[in-house]
């Protein structure tokens, strides 16, 4: 069962061209950009933080069943190591 987010492609943003002039028509782009990053406003839901929120939300979830399973795993080894360090048992029938 899948837990993660994915995201959709960012709003389109220039950074070359916003990188060569300041006062290009990129930076007029900036805004939605930083919103779908930050998962704010107009792309609330969709951004990248959501995305990053739910797959960590999966792992804490994934350690917890790991750290679960470890414990009976450890367990098990116990019950393991006390059958071999049983005597053998003789034939019953003897």
């Amino acid at each position: 069962m899948p837990y993660a987010k994915h995201t959709v492609d960012p709003p389109p943003f220039d950074a070359n061209a916003a990188a060569k002039s300041p006062t290009s028509p990129a930076w007029q782009k900036l805004p939605e950009w930083k919103r779908w990053v930050e998962a704010t406003g107009s792309q609330d839901g969709r951004g990248i933080k959501d995305v990053v929120e739910a797959n960590a939300i999966g792992l804490d979830k994934l350690k917890v069943d790991n750290d679960e399973h470890s414990q009976r795993l450890a367990v098990a080894e116990q019950r393991l190591t006390a059958l071999e360090a049983r005597p053998a048992a003789g034939f019953p029938f003897a």
